[in-house]
């Protein structure tokens, strides 16, 4: 089992809130939706990571799956774990198929993030998360440049460059009903950043 996360040292969102924009030259609508994750070095990194990867790594992805496969609702859509020393984001983020206006995209991704927390996940899903995972970390095509950066940058956000090989060890053993617990505490239960952008459309704050 994955430990607690720490707490934040950035400041917790207080509720959740939503933010539309007005695109005056886009070519499509598009919706964003931001939750705050723990810092970079917490325990739980192994868990966020795959989650993101069922939900949104490689075309595979439940996100892609369903709203670009399924429901045509959005035209490309990504779902990325920016992770940082104080704190860190989940972003899912769409770019609307044609006819679409931003707000029932950002409403199926949304419905399709917090799927993960009712829905089980089958072990294809799950090996095939943790074999995109496995891919990642232990690329082939990796350069000497490339490995370099990424020590460095395992050493100086989480203060170990040994970072990747150890959160390989841990998300490889975890379960897909250990995803789903986890994920309704930390996620369904968290206040989240909605953006809107429509094109022309009165930019404001709803709450």
């Amino acid at each position: 089992m994955v430990a607690e996360p720490r707490e934040l040292r950035e400041s917790r969102r207080p509720q959740s809130q939503t933010l539309k924009l007005s695109l005056a030259r886009a070519p499509l609508p598009a919706a964003a939706l931001v939750w705050q994750v723990p810092r970079a070095d917490d325990p739980s990194t192994p868990m966020w990571q795959l989650a993101q990867a069922l939900l949104g790594l490689g075309r595979s992805g439940r996100l892609t799956d369903t709203l670009v496969d399924e429901k045509a609702l959005a035209h490309q859509l990504s779902l990325r774990l920016d992770a940082h020393r104080d704190a860190g984001l989940l972003v899912a983020q769409a770019l609307a198929a044609h006819g679409q206006t931003a707000a029932p995209v950002a409403q199926a991704l949304q419905q399709e993030v917090l799927r993960l927390a009712d829905e089980p996940v089958t072990d294809e899903e799950l090996n095939k998360a943790k074999a995109l995972l496995r891919r990642e970390t232990l690329s082939a095509d990796w350069t000497a440049d490339r490995l370099a950066r990424s020590l460095g940058t395992a050493w100086a956000v989480r203060g170990d460059a040994g970072a990747p090989a150890k959160d390989m060890a841990v998300w490889i053993k975890l379960s897909g009903a250990e995803v789903q617990q986890f994920w309704r505490k930390q996620v369904v239960q968290a206040p989240v950043l909605t953006l809107l952008a429509d094109i022309g459309a009165a930019a404001g704050v709803a709450a």
